[in-house]
């Protein structure tokens, strides 16, 4: 055999089951002689016929989600979904102001988001006419430093945390501040039922040039497709059979999926509760051992994304109660609806249910695992996560409580090897450079029923970053810098150490975490831990790891049985073997045990 032939069994031998018959699939398709005519695949296409856009008309599957959220029905529902943004740029406020004005008008009439609202049984109506908008120009400059600070804290308390009502025009505030040594501080926030991600950095960038541009220049010229259509598009492919087919796959799917990952909460949340959120930007891997880890990924069969998702899956099933979890995959979506639809506004952002399985072996099975079923599941993502959710709550009878708490998304390449150094980003992780002097100061999404949001990606000079959005206080003190300083830990061995992919638990949570070690050293395979200890404690954390670990069982209490008869009860009727508690709990429960029996 060559040395070709043997690398070619090698990289076929790494294959999975899926895989291989994927492989065997595509040789046999290609052997076949090709039909005459392919039929084209079903793809949702924009309606045909007259359609008055100032009329009301359904709401996207995300722009749903936001606007019920945003209620007061639902968990973390005590601010609006708000895209917030601060740059800082050299310059006269009072000019810039004039001339973004100006900038701005042409934008609200090229794109009917902009001129937008929300009506009270939740359909989205474009405005005809709107007034003249006009930016907030302040003068900070005569302030002191501290006063300046004090200012532009207010100002970001307001606009990330706006309840602005949705049937009121405009869904979007800006706020130009002039401050000391000829610089610009330009606040804004735009409502997440308007922009995503992408349409606010291009809509950024329009006005940026706009700014830029001499006044005489020439408007750009107005796009033939809007939001409202690629949304109509989206309902009428409800009656066609793949996206029947990608229904009925999910809902034969959600009865067993497992809950969101079970996280240490400090204390509980409801409604009312404000999703304050913390931004963390962390460097995970300098450029040469990110690509390390892609080429070790690579001989096992995992692309960088798919090596990225099992990062996230794995850093949070060492913390997480239950080792199988699912997760809210975030996404854009543009189907070929038109040709200009990638320079329309609006909210092309979709959720996908991402199942991530805690089963024994090693950490690569379940890496492949994971992709395989992230693979199979993106076949069926005309069924939205969105809708998958709403069918999951009906099922489950969730009311308003945040069923899927934890969302992550990757930018990363789906290809099996990292981009070349000559190879532009396609959408850096990090703050964006400078465009026209304009600098990136802040960033942050707040959505409702979302706790934890992570952003995987590459930064420009391809090293590995990750951006964590997280309601910090409602976690116990120093949990997500854990979680992340465990993300960063897990990534470089798997970098440097080859057997870590071999390893069933290659993220050990760290001596500082698990407090007391040797507390449960004597447990052992089929031992049945009743465990007292508060949820979010180290000790829980180390019992639950080390229950994984030896084979054990955790048995946990529900929220309503902390009388010492209800734990003794629990304990007899789970055939508990071992005990974690205070010495007093346990006397109490013991003598309670002997009055009983």
């Amino acid at each position: 055999m060559t040395e070709p032939q043997a690398e070619t069994g090698r990289r076929i031998d790494a294959l999975s089951p899926e895989q291989r018959e994927l492989l065997l699939r595509r040789l046999r398709e290609r052997g076949a002689p090709a039909p005459a005519t392919a039929p084209p695949a079903e793809s949702p296409q924009l309606v045909a016929g007259p359609c008055d856009p100032h009329q009301p008309s359904p709401l996207g599957d995300t722009q749903a989600a936001f606007w019920m959220g945003g209620t007061g029905l639902y968990d973390l529902g005590g601010a609006s979904a708000n895209v917030y943004v601060e740059h800082e740029v050299p310059g006269s406020a009072e000019e810039l102001a004039a001339r973004l004005n100006l900038v701005l008008a042409r934008a609200v009439a090229r794109h009917p988001m902009l001129r937008t609202v929300i009506t009270a049984d939740g359909m989205q109506r474009v405005l005809s006419e709107t007034p003249p908008y006009e930016v907030e120009l302040l003068d900070l400059s005569r302030l002191s430093g501290a006063e300046i600070e004090r200012h532009l804290e207010s100002t970001r308390e307001r606009l990330r945390y706006s309840r602005h009502l949705p049937g009121r025009w405009p869904l979007f505030d800006i706020a130009v501040l002039q401050l000391p040594e000829e610089t610009i501080r330009l606040q804004a926030r735009f409502s997440a039922l308007l922009v995503d991600g992408t349409s606010r950095a291009q809509l950024i960038d329009e006005l940026v040039r706009g700014v830029q541009e001499d006044e005489a220049s020439e408007a750009l010229p107005p796009l033939e497709v809007a939001y409202s259509d690629f949304v109509r598009a989206l309902h009428a492919f409800r009656e066609s059979d793949t996206w029947q087919q990608s229904r009925t796959w999910w809902l034969e799917r959600l009865p067993t999926l497992p809950p969101a990952p079970r996280l240490p909460m400090a204390r509980d949340f409801g409604p009312e509760t404000v999703p304050r959120i913390v931004w963390r930007h962390v460097p995970v891997l300098e450029p040469t051992a990110w690509a390390l880890l892609c080429r070790r990924a690579a001989q096992r069969g995992l692309t960088p994304s798919g090596i990225g998702t099992a990062l996230v899956a794995e850093t949070l099933r060492a913390w997480s109660e239950e080792p199988s979890f699912t997760l809210g995959l975030e996404g854009a979506w543009y189907p070929p609806v038109h040709p200009q639809i990638r320079q329309v506004i609006g909210t092309f952002t979709t959720l996908y249910l991402l199942e991530a399985e805690g089963t024994p072996g090693p950490f690569a099975q379940r890496a492949r695992r994971l992709q395989d079923r992230l693979n199979a599941d993106l076949d069926h993502q005309h069924f939205s996560g969105h809708e998958a959710l709403r069918e999951l709550n009906r099922m489950r009878r969730s009311g308003g409580r945040a069923t899927l708490p934890i969302h992550f998304t990757s930018t990363l390449r789906s290809g099996a090897e990292p981009a070349q150094a000559s190879e532009p980003a396609e959408r850096p992780a990090g703050p964006p450079p400078a465009v026209g002097g304009l600098r990136q100061i802040d960033l942050m999404i707040a959505m409702p029923q979302v706790l934890l949001f992570w952003v995987l990606g590459e930064a420009g000079d391809r090293s590995l970053v990750l951006i964590s959005q997280a309601v910090e206080e409602l976690f116990p003190p120093g949990l997500v810098t854990d979680l992340l300083d465990g993300f960063r830990r897990l990534a470089g061995r798997l970098a440097e150490e080859d057997e870590a992919w071999s390893d069933p638990h290659p993220l050990p949570l760290p001596a500082s975490t698990i407090g007391e070690p040797g507390r449960l050293a004597d447990l052992g395979r089929g031992e049945r831990l009743l465990s007292l200890a508060d949820p979010g404690s180290a000790l829980a954390l180390y019992e639950r790891q080390t229950a994984r670990e030896t084979g054990a069982t955790v048995i946990l209490p529900a929220a309503d049985e902390h009388a010492p008869a209800a734990f003794a009860a629990l304990a007899v009727r789970e055939r508990a073997t071992v005990w974690s508690s205070a010495p007093a709990v346990f006397e109490a429960a013991l003598h309670q045990m002997e009055n009983d029996h």
